[in-house]
């Protein structure tokens, strides 16, 4: 016999603890299975219930999500331990780019290859920006790459450092063997459904710049950039905890 709606709407909410939402998942994952088995036999005044408890959901989770965050940038990963995080969070990689994103591969061949095999470009993340099927190429830094150059070059004026300028000619590089290589790559890997009408570029890198003068040289420097976008760990990280606010507060979009 299945469970009444109240019955599984009272049983989540219990198996959540949600009035504190500071918690692990803990049993969740049963309770909203048993909520999907009898959720077809629930009124109105239920499924708003249960659409509220899915708020609750949806906020611990993110909260989750900030925690590791946090906790991480703690640390002195390399790049292959941000790269594995991203592929398995690949939520942060859409508040990074602000658009509907699906990843569509991660260390992918762009192009490249020379005739005896060596030279092949590899893109951390190739994704589907938007509804279009328009392709976008995402290279991942760590948190301690140095953004900045730490003496200024005249003035108050930074230049960005080698490690960042490396990574936007490493990108641009990339979309041009994309561009060069994209119809026999999707001839031979039979998707069609991708495109390199306008690729964009997106670098996460680094945290946010400390000083007033390197930070009016960062965002002079990033601004200026036609065709890649630099985003730090700490604005994703700020994203985050911004989208949680506003879930939290209860407002509606």
């Amino acid at each position: 016999q299945s469970p009444a709606p109240a019955d599984l709407a009272d049983g989540l909410a219990k198996a959540l603890n949600l009035p504190g939402r500071r918690r692990a998942l803990g049993t969740a994952a049963a309770a909203v299975a048993a909520v999907r088995e009898g959720s077809s036999k629930l009124g109105t005044s239920d499924r708003a219930e249960l659409l509220e408890l899915n708020r609750e959901i949806e906020l611990l989770t993110l909260e989750q999500l900030i925690a590791r965050l946090e906790g991480h940038l703690e640390h002195n990963h390399p790049e292959a331990f941000w790269q594995k995080f991203l592929s398995e969070n690949p939520f942060i990689l859409r508040l990074a780019f602000g658009l509907p994103i699906a990843v569509f591969g991660d260390q992918v061949a762009v192009g490249g290859n020379r005739f005896d095999g060596s030279g092949g470009k590899i893109a951390d993340y190739l994704v589907r920006a938007g509804h279009l099927g328009n392709l976008a190429i995402v290279e991942i830094k760590t948190p301690q790459t140095v953004m900045l150059e730490a003496r200024p070059y005249r003035g108050d004026v930074h230049a960005l450092s080698k490690h960042i300028a490396g990574a936007i000619t490493q990108v641009l590089d990339q979309r041009y063997q994309l561009h060069m290589s994209i119809n026999d790559r999707k001839i031979a890997s039979g998707t069609l459904d991708v495109f390199s009408f306008a690729v964009q570029a997106l670098i996460i890198a680094g945290r946010d710049p400390e000083g007033q003068a390197e930070r009016k040289s960062f965002e002079l420097l990033r601004n200026g950039l036609k065709d890649v976008v630099i985003v730090t760990f700490d604005e994703l990280l700020g994203k985050l905890r911004t989208l949680h606010e506003f879930l939290n507060s209860g407002a509606q979009p």
